[in-house]
């Protein structure tokens, strides 16, 4: 395991944090503006568009394979 591997891992973590708290500066100014029951609809709305995303990735990955 070189360098690039190290620095790879080093930056993945980093923009994991970043992401992180991202969505937690976002969630959290739902929280304290709509409540509760807001800021879990933003989160669902977070997931589902990142779920949209990695599914129609797959769909294109798939295509020709018979998977869907």
């Amino acid at each position: 395991m070189g360098g690039k591997f190290w620095l790879g891992l080093i930056g993945g973590c980093i923009a994991l944090v970043v992401a992180f708290g991202f969505i937690w500066f976002i969630v959290g100014g739902a929280l304290v503006k709509w409540g509760f029951f807001g800021s879990m609809l933003v989160l669902f709305g977070i997931l589902a568009l990142f779920a949209w995303i990695v599914d129609r990735r797959d769909r294109r990955r798939g295509e020709g394979e018979g998977v869907y």
